[in-house]
């Protein structure tokens, strides 16, 4: 026996966001495209809410169904969640389920060592109009008070690479974003055949073009320090200076959820030197999580 089941997510009581650009394309992974945004059928609704929307994801910016990153001109809460401009609209295009980021976020929002999970809210989507499909919504992933709480002004008195707080990735598709500048925004460990972004702070928060550099080779050095600990099974020395914890739980649902993509990207990374948390303080911690799309072995 055959069983074939129809959904059209359209008719679901869910929250609905409808957003319109005036019949402007979305066709820029950099550029925003002005658009008028509202959220319906929810417990607080917004109406006529203005700012701009653009493509975002690497692999996933090319798929039929578009992801999107939306950035209000003043701050706004979705969802209950802490004011802010920019927030996510994930696709899930490879992910038939839909289920596969919201199932993610939702193991590490039970974990105790990863101390900031977006949060997914599943929202129907109208643009200009048309239904675009089922999404999931969340907080963009970013230095910010509510989310990755690191915020820390750079001034031009920094001179040691942990007098700043920083935000990494491991992530080998920055080689072929155009936006990328090597030695800038991203650096290559050709020991470990390894990519890395940063992430926080970019290079305008610099104080100079000599702090900017110096801290730009700090990091590295230290990233590949990191690397030999792991490499060379330095315990105590992988104790002394990384969240375990955070690794631990980083890993376990990467376990569970199947996911294909770490090894090589999306592995998110950062150092805060004022935490109230002494797992955190003065350590290299991994999360948030992101990025799984394809997992479950599949």
């Amino acid at each position: 026996t055959v069983v074939t089941v129809y959904s059209d997510y359209a008719t679901h009581e869910l929250p609905i966001i409808t957003i319109d650009t005036d019949g402007a394309a979305i066709n820029s992974k950099v550029d925003y495209t002005d658009m008028v945004f509202n959220l319906l059928n929810a417990d607080d609704e917004l109406s006529e809410i203005v700012g701009g929307i653009r493509l975002r994801g690497n692999t996933t910016k090319n798929f039929p169904k578009k992801p999107y990153r939306i950035k209000f001109d003043k701050k706004q809460s979705l969802f209950g969640l802490e004011k802010a401009k920019s927030w996510v609209l994930l696709a899930e295009y490879i992910d038939p389920s839909a289920m596969h980021n919201y199932s993610a976020f939702y193991l590490s929002e039970e974990s105790d060592g990863i101390s900031f999970t977006p949060s997914p809210h599943k929202v129907n989507v109208y643009l200009n109009g048309e239904f675009q499909g089922l999404y999931t919504l969340c907080e963009q992933v970013q230095e910010n008070e509510g989310r990755m709480d690191i915020e820390k002004d750079v001034t031009a008195d920094m001179s040691e690479l942990k007098d700043f707080n920083f935000f990494i990735c491991m992530d080998e598709s920055v080689k072929g974003d155009i936006d990328s500048v090597l030695g800038e925004t991203y650096f290559y460990v050709e020991k470990y055949d390894l990519y890395f972004e940063l992430k926080y702070p970019e290079k305008p928060d610099f104080a100079s073009e000599e702090q900017f550099e110096k801290f730009f080779e700090d990091l590295q050095e230290y990233v590949v320090h990191i690397l030999d600990m792991f490499e060379e099974g330095d315990r105590e020395g992988i104790l002394a200076e990384v969240n375990i914890n955070s690794l631990i739980d980083y890993l376990i649902i990467d376990q569970i959820m199947g996911e294909m993509d770490h090894a090589g990207k999306s592995f998110n990374m950062y150092y805060t030197s004022n935490s109230d948390d002494p797992n955190e303080n003065g350590k290299l911690s991994f999360g948030p999580i992101w990025d799984y799309d394809w997992s479950l072995y599949t």
